[in-house]
């Protein structure tokens, strides 16, 4: 294949981070390139300067053969660089047609919209490339894979000939996630070229024909991924052999120390559970089963209608987060951008935020330095990269950007820590560390609630399981009875359609 795109010497800092350093990367025409490697390490960095997002502070850009730089996004675009980004970005009240176009209105002078002409260009370029969307249909009622669809095709009429996808199947079943993957397959066959990003090493066996592993900034490996196995791909990713992902403990369970009899809120119907001190608690279920409301429902974001919640055998109320906080239960929520940080503030103002109770001194004034005692011991704690209690936490990794999700409440040794899908769109070193913060956590008499849709991880991290199904509790499995198979029958019942794959990356079972 030949060469159609080709980095040198690449380079990128911020202050105190040296994101890039002298990357060399290539792609070829109609290649799947995998970009791999742990939060932080580069990759997003490198698809933000080919996006026009990011100027390199030194090296050079080679596009067909000619030496270019990228200006902005609108350039790369031009270029016929196109990336879809893991959010998704579509306009739910519009067409399908009329969100492939959006960027052909003008709001800047009146002129008269030829349907027609937009309507053969989307035909024509569906059919070069063999997809099939319902162009009529308002975008909100068609699925989730063919939203992302959507968002491919909308970057193919800008005469794209790179396509860069970011955690495309984020969210996505793993029957949407086969439904992309065929269309992915057929822009490859059509001469598109792709740079692919994920942290599913599943996926990247299936779809890339060459991978380029990322570490501190640095390319530290790149080979067909015939050459590979998922064992080579992980050491080089975190510098060194990863012998037990799941790292195993010996359970000392305790007395129960959290009692929720009969409770309603939103869709949860008369649910009862019992936790006990030392235990992870796993909850699983497919989704719209309850596992968030009952996340929310605990910690007093949505409080219960009926029902009552004892800790430590003492009726308590919990009516806002504030009344959870102050019994000592804690959550670590699903969506870490939208619900568990201020994105445009630091390191220090998002630890220290829940936390103004903490770092008061005598007077009732915050005291400037139990902050940053309280921010630099979370930093060392949870290893948070880089270490610099003003860096803004927009820019940090996912990885880094869970790590201060998490330490901002444990520095407060919380006695419930609720978990809410903790590992989603993290890398397997930071998965592997947040694992044994959870190990570290119930060891101290603590207790965790652990919501997953990766039934793998539940099986090797709990000790006992609720599954959850329209709102009611459809079983129950406890150890040494914990089985996939069982989570997944239990989750669908009748329904069972394999919704859910197992997303396993590496490593011994906790329970082998």
């Amino acid at each position: 294949m030949d060469e159609i795109l080709r980095t040198e010497k690449l380079s990128k800092s911020f202050p105190g981070v040296q994101a890039l350093k002298n990357v060399d990367f290539q792609l070829k025409k109609g290649e799947v390139h995998a970009l791999v490697g742990q939060n932080g390490a580069g990759k997003s960095t490198l698809v933000k300067i080919l996006a026009g997002v990011y100027k390199p502070d030194s090296g050079n850009i080679f596009l067909d053969g000619k030496k270019v730089e990228i200006k902005d996004p609108n350039y790369a675009i031009s270029l016929g660089i196109s990336t879809v980004h893991q959010s998704l970005i579509i306009f739910p009240d519009l067409t399908v047609l009329e969100n492939m176009f959006i960027d052909n209105y003008s709001s800047s002078s009146i002129k008269l919209i030829n349907w027609k002409n937009f309507r053969n260009q989307a035909l024509k370029i569906m059919n070069e490339v063999g997809i099939n969307i319902p162009l009529d249909q308002e975008a909100k009622n068609i699925s989730a894979p063919m939203q992302k669809l959507l968002q491919i095709l909308r970057s193919l009429l800008k005469q794209g000939k790179i396509l860069i996808l970011d955690e495309p199947t984020a969210a996505l079943t793993s029957d949407e996630t086969k439904i992309l993957f065929e269309n992915i397959k057929k822009l490859k066959n059509k001469g598109i070229s792709i740079i692919y990003i994920s942290h599913l090493l599943e996926e990247i066996f299936e779809l890339a024909d060459t991978v380029t592993v990322f570490r501190n900034g640095e390319v530290v490996m790149t080979d067909s991924i015939s050459n590979l196995n998922l064992g080579s791909i992980v050491k080089a990713m975190i510098g060194r052999e990863l012998q037990t992902f799941y790292p195993r403990r010996d359970p000392k369970i305790g007395s129960i120390n959290l009692k929720v009899e009969n409770i309603n809120s939103g869709i949860l119907r008369s649910f009862s559970m019992e936790l006990k001190k030392g235990e992870v608690l796993g909850i699983a279920g497919i989704l719209g089963s309850g596992r968030t409301t009952l996340a929310n429902t605990l910690f007093g974001i949505t409080p219960a209608t009926d029902g009552s919640i004892f800790l430590n055998n003492k009726k308590i109320n919990i009516k806002a987060p504030s009344d959870a906080v102050k019994e000592g239960i804690v959550l670590i929520p699903e969506d870490r951008q939208r619900e568990g940080l201020i994105l445009q503030q630091s390191i220090k103002f998002n630890i220290s935020l829940p936390n103004v109770d903490l770092i008061k001194n005598k007077n009732g004034f915050l005291d400037p330095k139990k902050g940053s005692d309280l921010t630099n011991k979370a930093i060392k704690d949870f290893e948070i990269q880089p270490p610099f209690p003003d860096f803004q936490v927009l820019h940090l990794s996912g990885g880094n950007q869970q790590k201060i999700v998490i330490s901002k409440w444990l520095v407060r040794d919380a006695s419930i820590i609720i978990m809410d899908e903790p590992t989603q769109g993290i890398d397997v070193g930071s998965k592997a560390q947040i694992y044994t913060w959870i190990n570290k956590f119930v060891e101290e008499g603590r207790s965790v609630i652990f919501i997953s849709s990766d039934f793998d991880e539940l099986v090797n991290m709990c000790d006992r399981i609720i599954v959850l199904r329209k709102g009611v509790v459809a079983g129950e499995l406890k150890k040494p009875n914990l089985s996939i198979d069982e989570l997944i029958a239990l989750s669908t019942l009748e329904e069972r359609d394999d919704s859910f794959a197992v997303k396993s990356f590496v490593g011994e079972s906790r329970n082998d």
